[in-house]
């Protein structure tokens, strides 16, 4: 049946391709599938067609391969965008490149060991032992190696470096080098190559045992201490001796000698953080050949140079014959190079040094105190100093070819400051100057003084020297004409105890004050005179002025008392307390000039004015007290007081006191204005020798206690103004515009 429908198959279908072309054929043929059915075929046109359907047919074989089309264009890359999504060219994907975090997961169970020894999680024993059972013992190991014997090698004439030889079991020896030296322990050195060798080995001490040559260099590192024992180190081509680290220099003998020989070099040069400490031995530069301050003669440099710290102590000796490099340099020549920025410390207890153009040269960002010694200098000076030195002691000699003992100057606030202290010496040669200022510098500096001497001498210096008081003095202070100074009482006392002598007589230019505001100025009770007196240019402030002698009728303080004309004093109160018990607090004598800014004055006599104006007077402020008269204005013999009061408090029972004459003397003129103050007490004027018809005297402001109006009747009120009453008061104020 299968063979005849594939069969019948077959020929329906080669019927049903030809069918179109036997129609053309003849008109009336019959369909394939009327022929199918004719041949037993059952259902429709459309089940006949489906039937015709075979099974699929093996593969056919493969084509010849084609012509390899054209390349194709390159697809775009993906990126992302700004969003956080990938994109393709302009096309967002929605995909973003990264994925959210997710949730945390909640904390896992910590393992732990139970009661049986096996690991937990939670409440779940896993079986597993925390720790393993023993394993079983291990064969046993080849027999070891020992040490059947121990010799040591000394490899020195020391017996520093040595070597532990050990003898093995197995025939072999093994080596160890060690270093075997005690602290303490001197060590000699009898050649370059053995002061090499100990300082390696890093001994503590080291004896010389002979004259060497050589540049010796102390790390910083090593802590030495070097023993001269006599004999004479001498430089190679460097500083004899440089030292970084910590340093010591002493000599058992006493004729031991650092001797440099190089132009530019010097016999010790301690650097910055070095600490050296020189207990013995001389110090010296035996070829120096410096002429003077301009000639160094091929050959010249310091003895000592210090940037680090050093200590000098009796026994040692440092000289030099030269008169071009100072004998020793404590500090930089151009403290610009001074990196660090580190000060140089020297401390010179005791010893002996001698030469150079300065003995002690004290340079930028050096601080130095001498405690004790002997120096001496034929050349420029004993000590200069240009910036912080303190002198407690020592013997300081100069010959006459000398400048001065002491040299100082100042250039700055950080490292040429230009600070010198002195507050003791054993002596000094009274030959040369003590005190004068250093060529090139800006000013004389600060200079501390403790005693009568060096106070005269200090305020004797040119270049505006500050003079600062170190303890209390009794003694009298004398400006020179030509003097510039400014004398700083630092909280201290000065006083005087010779009658006729003010304690302070100024005939230059001078400024007085007190860096603490506490410092006084006065007068022993046993003596009369002024306080101070004035006959050149004098300021004044935050100083307390006194005289408590009750019995004393001189001025407190005298302006132009000598009534010079041609060169009046003049006086600048800025502030301070200024009290006597007898007479005026500040006179101001014939044709002085007064200017009062503040302050505190009184006086407790009755007959005098806490204030005695005779000349040129202003008051822009202060307080005035006394028992009788706060201000006295005088004139005579043709001379003209000149007064004006810008502001001030005046306290006492008389405000205002006026006299024009004095007794047989001819009247002067009187010039008088105020402008403010409060006053407290009465406008009055003397009996007799009273107000002229040429003196004017006119308020353009102020407060007052008294009506105005019943002032002495010269004085009136300024054209345009007018009195005012308030409260208790009495106020003069321009009349209001209308």
């Amino acid at each position: 049946m299968k063979k005849w429908l594939k069969t019948l198959a077959l020929t329906g279908l080669i019927a049903f391709a030809t069918a179109p072309l036997l129609a053309c054929d003849e008109a009336s043929g019959k369909s394939a599938y009327e022929i199918a059915v004719e041949n037993g075929f059952e259902g429709t046109e459309a089940e006949w067609l489906e039937s015709l359907k075979g099974q699929n047919g093996s593969n056919g074989q493969d084509g010849k391969p084609g012509q390899q089309g054209p390349a194709g264009e390159n697809g775009q890359t993906p990126y992302i965008g700004e969003n956080g999504n990938w994109f393709i060219g302009t096309t967002d994907t929605g995909i973003k490149a990264e994925g959210t975090d997710g949730a945390d997961g909640e904390n896992g169970q910590t393992p732990y060991i139970g009661e049986n020894g096996n690991w937990f999680i939670g409440t779940t024993d896993t079986g597993v032992k925390a720790e393993g059972t023993d394993g079983a013992d291990g064969e046993d190991g080849e027999d070891g190696i020992g040490i059947q014997g121990i010799s040591i090698r000394t490899n020195d004439k020391w017996g520093i470096s040595k070597t532990y030889v050990f003898t093995m079991s197995d025939g072999t020896t093994r080596e160890v080098d060690f270093l075997d030296m005690v602290y303490g322990t001197e060590y000699g050195a009898a050649s370059k190559s053995d002061v090499t060798t100990l300082l390696a080995y890093g001994v503590s001490h080291i004896k010389l045992m002979n004259d060497l040559v050589m540049d010796v260099v102390i790390e910083d590192t090593m802590d030495v201490t070097i023993n001269l024992n006599g004999h004479t180190l001498t430089n190679e081509s460097d500083h004899t001796i440089v030292n970084n680290g910590q340093l010591t220099v002493t000599d058992s003998v006493g004729t031991g000698v650092v001797d440099n020989v190089t132009h530019a070099k010097a016999a010790l040069s301690n650097e910055v953080g070095g600490v050296v400490v020189l207990a013995g031995g001389m110090f010296t530069r035996s070829k120096e050949n410096g002429k003077n301050s301009i000639e160094n003669g091929g050959n010249s440099y310091y003895a000592i140079r210090n940037y680090g710290e050093m200590t000098m102590e009796d026994g040692v000796v440092v000289y030099q014959n030269g008169r071009y490099s100072s004998l020793v340099e404590n500090g930089w020549y151009d403290g610009n190079k001074n990196e660090s920025k580190q000060e140089a410390y020297l401390t010179i207890n005791g010893g002996h040094f001698e030469g150079g153009l300065n003995t002690i040269k004290n340079d930028d960002w050096g601080n130095l105190v001498i405690q004790g010694g002997t120096f001496t200098n034929v050349a420029q000076a004993v000590v200069l100093n240009w910036n912080v030195a303190e002198i407690n002691g020592g013997l300081f000699q100069a010959s006459q070819e000398a400048t001065a003992i002491f040299l100082n100057g100042y250039l700055n606030d950080t490292m040429d400051q230009g600070k010198l202290t002195i507050v003791a010496m054993d002596d000094y040669s009274k030959e040369i100057p003590l005190l004068m200022q250093m060529g090139g510098s800006t000013t004389a500096g600060t200079i501390t003084v403790f005693d009568e001497e060096t106070l005269d001498s200090a305020v004797l210096m040119s270049g505006k020297p500050t003079v600062v008081l170190g303890n209390d003095l009794v003694m009298n202070v004398e400006i020179a004409e030509k003097g510039n100074v400014t004398l700083d009482l630092n909280g201290h006392t000065l006083s005087s105890d010779q009658a006729r002598k003010a304690t302070i007589l100024n005939n230059g230019q001078l400024t007085v004050m007190d860096s603490t505001a506490s410092g006084t100025i006065t007068r022993e009770t046993t003596s009369n005179y002024y306080v101070i007196q004035n006959e050149g240019i004098l300021t004044i402030k935050d100083v307390n002025v006194k005289n408590e002698n009750l019995s004393d009728p001189s001025s407190l303080i005298a302006n132009n008392p000598s009534c010079s004309s041609e060169n009046p004093a003049e006086l600048v109160i800025e502030s301070g307390t200024y009290y006597s018990a007898a007479s005026n607090a500040v006179k101001n004598d014939e044709y002085g000039i007064l200017t009062i800014k503040d302050g505190i004055f009184e006086t407790k006599s009755t007959l005098h004015a806490s204030i005695q104006n005779w000349a040129t007077m202003t008051i822009d402020g202060g307080k005035f007290k006394g028992s009788y008269q706060a201000v006295t204005v005088c004139a005579y013999m043709k001379q003209q007081n000149k007064t004006v009061i810008n502001g001030g408090y005046f306290a006492t029972p008389v405000s205002i006191y006026f006299r024009n004459g004095y007794d047989s003397y001819e009247a002067g003129s009187i010039s008088f204005e105020i402008y403010g103050g409060t006053f407290e007490g009465r406008f009055e004027e003397h009996p007799t020798d009273t107000l002229k018809e040429t003196d004017s005297l006119v308020l353009k402001g102020g407060t007052y206690a008294q009506n105005p109006t019943e002032f002495p009747t010269k004085i009136v009120v300024a054209e345009g103004y007018t009195v005012q009453q308030q409260d208790e008061y009495y106020v003069i104020a321009k009349t209001d515009l209308q």
